[in-house]
């Protein structure tokens, strides 16, 4: 029977001690939960099905058409049309815009530039602040390395980070930028800086052997993870995730994915909001029937 995830059976399979030929395609092990860290380096291999001397060029080509480039989606941006929606699509700036007509039918101008200046100021303060966000996602796309060296068919040779592949063979030392996510085959004292993943202040030493499967991020000191800065040392390495399958792609895909979640300060304007608007319109109703009534005139001139 052929399991209906193979990925999953080849991480159970090594953890239990089972055996160590494995048939997954490279594809599968890049969108599948394969649990690197905790693989030795025969294993990873195996699910790359790469050797020690590299990708030849053939097998290079065919996993960059597969797998695609090795750079982050560009986040989506709205265009300025869109982006006024957004902040025009509240029940207040509805209100305030209500508000700005029946002052001009009233030849209220004073009052009529008063709420005008105050919708374009909200307006243009949150188009500023989706700006900002915006730019948050292309610095990380800023940090991911230009070139990179690698080992194709035996020889080392420099190339554009961005036609890394998987099961590509890395190499990195001190003062390089981190390519791609790695799993460390071999390393001489190297450390990395992972402060913008993890939080640690200090650079963490690498080495080959595999760790516990619950590691988490921080303790999984057999990778080296794109982006991050060699402080120290040099290693060489298998690649085991491109563009958005790295760790900085999932942040990238975090900072520039649209949240439908709405924050408690957002929740309860709208509830201010729809409480200030039906207040407005009881009163509104009631000085017509006032005016109707007590003074004696007609609904129109009420």
């Amino acid at each position: 029977l052929v399991p209906e995830h193979p990925t999953q059976s080849v991480c159970e399979s090594a953890n239990m001690g089972g055996p160590k030929t494995v048939e997954v395609n490279p594809q599968e092990s890049q969108f599948g939960d394969v649990k690197w860290h905790n693989l030795s380096i025969d294993e990873c291999m195996s699910l790359q099905t790469t050797k020690a001397d590299g990708l030849s060029a053939q097998e290079a080509a065919s996993r960059l058409t597969k797998f695609g480039t090795n750079e982050l989606t560009p986040p989506p941006k709205p265009g300025l049309l869109m982006k006024l929606w957004y902040q025009i699509n509240n029940i207040l700036i509805y209100i305030l815009i209500a508000a700005t007509i029946l002052s001009a039918i009233l030849e209220e101008w004073k009052e009529v530039a008063l709420i005008c200046a105050v919708v374009v100021i909200n307006v243009t303060i949150g188009i500023v602040q989706e700006g900002k966000a915006e730019k948050a996602a292309d610095a990380i796309k800023n940090m991911l390395a230009p070139k990179a060296m690698v080992i194709r068919g035996g020889a080392q040779v420099e190339i554009q980070a961005a036609e890394i592949v998987p099961g590509d063979i890395v190499k990195i030392k001190k003062g390089d930028q981190v390519p791609a996510d790695v799993r460390m085959i071999e390393v001489s004292r190297l450390q990395t800086d992972e402060a913008m993943l993890t939080g640690e202040s200090m650079p963490v030493a690498k080495h080959t052997d595999p760790v516990a499967l619950e590691s988490g991020l921080g303790d999984r000191k057999n990778l080296a993870f794109s982006a991050t800065k060699v402080t120290e040392g040099e290693g060489t390495g298998i690649v085991i995730g491109t563009g958005d399958f790295a760790e900085i792609g999932r942040i990238s895909g975090m900072v520039s994915q649209e949240e439908d979640t709405k924050t408690n300060l957002m929740v309860q304007l709208e509830i201010f909001g729809r409480f200030v608007s039906f207040f407005v319109a009881v009163i509104a109703v009631a000085t017509l029937l006032i005016a109707h009534y007590s003074a004696d005139e007609d609904l129109g001139t009420a």
